[in-house]
């Protein structure tokens, strides 16, 4: 290439650069202002997850109240079986009724494989760019929570059902953003969208999350699971450790990285050679969550 043509070509590289970020500016400016005015529309809890929300999260869930509101969805309730049969299979024990399944998992679990299936319908668009981004953010908050329930089995200070709704909800704020974009601007251009999507999901997520009255923990993991390696190393383990973990196991397939300096993975008692055979040590449990929750095995997604 000559000299001439490195540097016209550097110049249309530019003036793309600066395009896209005058469309990003622009767009976030827009959103901001639907924010300020509450116009911005966020999603809601899903109708039978917002049923037995308060009853999941109460000192003392009822487990009869949780069986008679998903008994009134006849898809679920399946769905809730088929995963209590999951559970229950090493104990050689066949479960035939919604009852005995609610009976056997906990309150937790029921309201993940609740959310699990009944959030899929969040992740879709007009726009074939914008939907196939949906679909695949879907697979990988799948995926971070499956990896997240598995990694947090590790400490007794953790709950690996709330490390697995942690990863299901990690990025939803993406979700306004995505919905936003395919009403408003559905030719954006793929490098646009990833900005935006990349730059801002962390604080719409927050408050989405705020208005579904999620436990605090899990709120805080949007706003701030990017910043693992600048809390103090006598930090306790939490679900910002776990959910930062399982995005770097989910980039370091196949691929080598130096964890001795990753202090999160420290805390969660996941010392290098844990975190460098991840997969292979864990792959049968990481392959039987997928399965309780309906989700594609998660080295696939």
């Amino acid at each position: 290439m000559s000299v001439r043509a490195a540097i016209s070509q550097a110049v249309r590289s530019s003036e793309a650069e600066t395009i896209i970020e005058t469309q990003v500016h622009n767009i976030i400016l827009e959103i901001l202002d639907e924010l300020r005015n509450d116009r911005l529309q966020l999603p809601e809890l899903p109708a039978l997850a917002r049923a037995i929300h308060n009853t999941v999260f109460s000192s003392d869930p009822s487990r009869n109240m949780l069986e008679k509101t998903i008994a009134l969805d006849a898809t679920t309730s399946q769905v809730v079986i088929k995963a209590a049969n999951i559970a229950a299979y090493s104990n050689g024990k066949q479960i035939c009724n919604l009852h005995d399944a609610i009976q056997s998992l906990a309150p937790r679990m029921v309201y993940n494989i609740v959310l699990c299936s009944t959030m899929s319908s969040f992740f879709q668009a007009r726009s074939p760019l914008i939907n196939l981004k949906m679909k695949a953010l879907w697979a990988h908050c799948q995926k971070i929570a499956v990896y997240g329930y598995v990694l947090a089995a590790r400490k007794k200070s953790l709950n690996t059902d709330e490390a697995l709704l942690a990863g299901l909800v990690h990025e939803i704020g993406s979700l306004p953003l995505f919905h936003y974009i395919d009403q408003n601007h559905p030719q954006i251009s793929e490098h646009a969208l990833d900005r935006l999507t990349g730059t801002y999901s962390a604080p719409i997520g927050f408050r989405v999350l705020q208005n579904w009255k999620f436990p605090e923990p899990l709120i805080d993991v949007v706003s701030e699971q990017l910043n693992m390696n600048f809390r103090p190393k006598s930090a306790s383990p939490d679900y910002i450790d776990v959910i930062s973990i399982a995005k770097l196991q989910a980039q370091t397939i196949g691929k080598k990285l130096a964890w001795r300096n990753i202090a999160a993975a420290e805390r969660l008692g996941h010392y290098p050679g844990d975190c460098s055979r991840f997969h292979e040590t864990y792959a049968e449990k990481l392959q039987m969550i997928a399965n309780m929750f309906g989700m594609p095995h998660p080295a696939a997604a």
